[in-house]
């Protein structure tokens, strides 16, 4: 009896040891929205791309001859509103939501659910912005083989990783810039989750491996290029090409062979000049710069009558990434054609009646 009123003290721990192990684990506590899905996100930025599109077009109308000059020089120029506008809103000054993910419900949040920093923000859309910059941004500078794999590696490389980890990455719907800042876009109304949920590490091997092998396979192709080019039909016209570029009047030059296949199996080989004017190209002026380029043609490619014709395309435009303009004219005549327009005489070539002059001229 004395054992039952007052229990031993084994009795009393195997007691506490049934009571502890009978505790009720806490419910978790689900305070953090869910991941937005791709779909939100991009009409979003649709909407967002639309309003600095707005700004862009009356950016173009007050700004049109002074862009015109600038011409390709001018993709900068959107970036000094792209980066505010997205840095600015996404951060923690604008709530983590610009106009387009307001509408959509959604914002950027950091990995405790708490709208980021500007710095922050400013470097994410920068990841996001300078691929799609330099994307067919074609200017000299870029033109040697250093910048061709330099672009390359951010158009191709950074730009596909951004693809792949914002189409794939299903669980985290995180980019490789949200990766690398450490950010989730998040559905606000929706019900609420326990925690972000975290990338797969397979997503960092693949765009890790992505990048690798676009950084040796541009490198290797910017090297070899230039020993491909020397070995095509078009390196007889690449000294015409050089001479053009240095031209004052133009941005940008192309020139291309090009063989045309008609309906009747007959084929015609022009040789077609693409040139970026600078500023807008007056209509009183057209016929010189145009007779101009072609006259450089006549007396600098080398087998040119081999030719059946020339063909002129001339560009005058600007392009400031959230606006573009584009004045395009296209002009082309047969060798013969060109030759009569552009020395009126009718001598193949139009220095053999100014050498007669001069030599008849000698006393």
């Amino acid at each position: 009896m004395q054992n039952e009123l007052n229990p031993s003290q084994d009795d009393v721990a195997l007691e506490g040891i049934v009571e502890q192990n009978e505790q009720v684990i806490p419910e978790p506590i689900f305070t953090f929205p869910p991941i937005s899905g791709f779909w939100r996100r991009f009409f979003a930025w649709v909407v967002d791309v639309l309003i600095l599109g707005i700004i862009g077009q009356i950016i173009g109308v007050v700004f049109s001859s002074f862009l015109f000059s600038v011409g390709p020089y001018g993709r900068p120029i959107g970036l000094l509103f792209t980066i505010p506008y997205f840095g600015i809103m996404n951060s923690q000054i604008g709530g983590g939501q610009t106009f387009g993910k307001r509408l959509m419900k959604i914002a950027v949040r950091n990995k405790d659910n708490k709208p980021i920093e500007l710095w922050r923000s400013i470097i994410r859309i920068s990841l996001l912005a300078i691929p799609s910059l330099f994307n067919q941004w074609s200017i000299p500078i870029f033109q040697n083989p250093f910048m061709v794999w330099f672009l390359s590696l951010i158009i191709f490389g950074l730009g596909g990783a951004i693809f792949y980890t914002m189409v794939f990455n299903r669980k985290a719907r995180q980019g490789i810039h949200d990766l690398i800042l450490g950010t989730y876009v998040v559905h606000l109304p929706e019900k609420p989750i326990e925690s972000f949920p975290t990338t797969s590490r397979i997503h960092w091997i693949v765009t890790s491996v992505w990048i690798g092998i676009v950084a040796i396979g541009t490198l290797v192709m910017a090297l070899i290029t230039p020993s491909i080019v020397s070995k095509t039909p078009l390196a007889p016209v690449m000294s015409l090409y050089n001479i053009l570029q240095d031209d004052p009047r133009f941005f940008t030059v192309g020139v291309n062979d090009h063989t045309f296949y008609g309906s009747s199996g007959k084929t015609s080989h022009s040789l077609i000049i693409t040139v970026w004017y600078k500023g807008k190209l007056p209509e009183s002026d057209r016929k010189e710069v145009i007779e101009s380029i072609v006259k450089t043609v006549l007396e600098n490619a080398e087998n040119i009558d081999n030719y059946d014709g020339i063909q002129v395309k001339i560009t005058s435009a600007y392009d400031i990434g959230i606006a573009s303009a584009n004045l395009y004219m296209s002009f082309s005549d047969s060798i013969e054609g060109w030759r009569k327009q552009i020395y009126p005489n009718d001598s193949p070539n139009g220095f053999i009646p100014f050498l007669l002059a001069k030599a008849l001229a000698i006393p």
